[in-house]
């Protein structure tokens, strides 16, 4: 192996291990960041930095296991763990020492990464049938009962429900922004996008690129479950919906992989909007990379403090005009891109 080889070895090497690392280690930060300008908006003092995100984590770590009330326990406990691993591949793909491995560093990997932990929510939904939780009043199941084939769902499934429709329409403008650039580069790859905007051609700047960030941020909100799009975890549901059966070590694993899904989501935005990589070889690029990662959550805490809950009548025709808004700016990037 010459010393070429042993240098691209040692990127690949440093992109799969060092940056997810470091990615976890910002997006523990980011929770407590989003809280306090909340909180400041609403002339509070809010919570320290540290406590919603690695705070949070390393409490639950520690608490004791309840006894899981789940069809397939073992699936609904690890189902966090699907979505952290798909984080973790997200944030690799969008770095160049990726960009030319079995095309892993394009955009259609990193799209059905984003689906994987989409689809995390329904799962743990689906699973989870906590008795706290059952429609009251609930008939009665004992032998000999006339109501014992009557049908039995829980607030968890009906919030499963909801992240499906969180899926189907909210989600979508984040993706159909996430093609604007490609019109602008004309490639999906990460690397070409990346290069299309060198010396300063940041698409951003332009007015289709703009009007893509808009959508793009929209669609970042709605797959965070963050007002106004938070329908996922109604008020009704006591506790966070799908969610409720996680606890101790379940449940951190859940607040990590929601600060990862905040990175990833942000850092794809960077890379495609701002063409600054998340290169772990070159230091000034990474530290603009981290800092400009803050735009999506900090104008995303803005929104929420002051945005109430959209109900699901008024997620949908917000849903579509963006992505109806983000259609026709791809059309128009296809006609002006580099």
């Amino acid at each position: 192996m010459d010393i070429l080889d042993a240098e691209t070895l040692a990127g690949i090497l440093v992109a799969s291990f060092g940056v997810p690392m470091l990615a976890i280690s910002y997006s523990v930060l980011l929770p407590g960041i989003v809280r306090k300008i909340q909180a400041r908006i609403q002339q509070r003092i809010g919570p320290g930095i540290l406590t919603p995100g690695f705070f949070a984590i390393l409490k639950f770590m520690f608490k004791h296991k309840p006894v899981i009330s789940s069809p397939m326990p073992t699936l609904y406990k690890w189902s966090p763990s699907l979505g952290i691993a798909a984080m973790y591949f997200v944030v690799i793909f969008l770095t160049p020492q990726w960009a030319g491995i079995l095309g892993l560093g394009s955009l259609v990997a990193i799209i059905g990464l984003l689906k994987i932990e989409e689809f995390v929510y329904v799962v743990m939904g689906y699973l989870s049938s906590s008795i706290l939780s059952v429609r009251l009043p609930y008939p009665d199941t004992a032998k000999g009962s006339k109501w014992s084939d009557a049908h039995r769902s829980t607030l968890e499934n009906w919030g499963s429900v909801r992240m499906w429709k969180m899926i189907v329409f909210s989600s979508l403008p984040l993706y159909v922004a996430m093609f604007i650039p490609v019109a602008f580069a004309g490639s999906i790859s990460i690397a070409d996008i990346v290069n299309s905007q060198a010396g300063g051609n940041c698409f951003i700047f332009r007015v289709p690129g703009a009007i893509g960030a808009a959508v793009y941020f929209l669609g970042y909100v709605a797959i965070l479950n963050e007002y106004p799009f938070s329908i996922g975890k109604a008020k009704a549901d006591l506790v966070e919906g799908p969610m409720l059966e996680l606890a101790s070590s379940w449940r951190a694993s859940y607040y990590l992989m929601r600060a990862l899904v905040m990175f990833a989501v942000s850092s794809i935005f960077v890379t495609l909007f701002f063409g600054v990589p998340l290169d772990p070889l070159n230091g000034y690029r990474i530290i603009v990379h981290l800092v400009l990662v803050l735009v999506l959550p900090a104008l995303g805490a803005v929104l929420s403090a002051f945005s109430p809950i959209l109900t699901f009548r008024q997620v949908v025709p917000v849903s579509v005009v963006a992505t109806v808004v983000g259609f026709f700016t791809f059309v128009i990037s296809m006609g002006v891109g580099g």
